[in-house]
């Protein structure tokens, strides 16, 4: 960019027609810029979680992608995309096991402790399986509570 800047003021000096390489020069400069804001909204992204974080950075890489962004930089999004599609995979099959152990809540409350042990590493929870574990926990509540106050009477 710097050389054709060069070129284009030489030409004005030498009185040639320089027009061409301006529209050039600024296509060049425009391409420059977006590049650079495709690659600041990738890092940004990179850095989000959950459902929204994902689709923020699905969105940039698809962006990168058609700007021209450096591929190391693709790669690394690629990577941490991975990343939370795992996450959230992981998270729907603990939802799952835990709307299968619900029925059994009241005969086997240690089930759900177990589940509660695997869940715990993945916070932070996708919005279902949050749902889910907090139905549990005010069920396991009431359910306590109403043995303490059987057993008091």
């Amino acid at each position: 960019l710097d050389l054709l800047q060069e070129a284009i003021a030489s030409g004005r000096r030498c009185g040639a027609g320089t027009l061409h390489a301006e529209r050039e020069l600024q296509r060049l400069r425009h391409d420059q810029v977006q590049r650079e804001a495709a690659e600041a909204e990738l890092l940004e992204a990179s850095k989000g979680a959950g459902c929204k974080g994902r689709r923020r950075l699905e969105d940039a890489i698809q962006l990168a992608m058609t700007v021209g962004v450096a591929p190391k930089n693709l790669k690394a999004a690629n990577d941490r995309l991975q990343l939370l599609i795992t996450h959230e995979e992981k998270c729907a099959l603990a939802a799952g096991n835990i709307r299968r152990a619900m029925h059994t809540l009241q005969k086997e409350p240690w089930k759900f402790q177990q589940i509660m042990e695997m869940v715990k590493p993945l916070q932070p929870w996708t919005p279902d399986l949050e749902r889910l574990v907090d139905t549990c926990q005010d069920y396991m509540r009431r359910s306590s509570t109403a043995q303490n106050q059987q057993k008091e009477v």
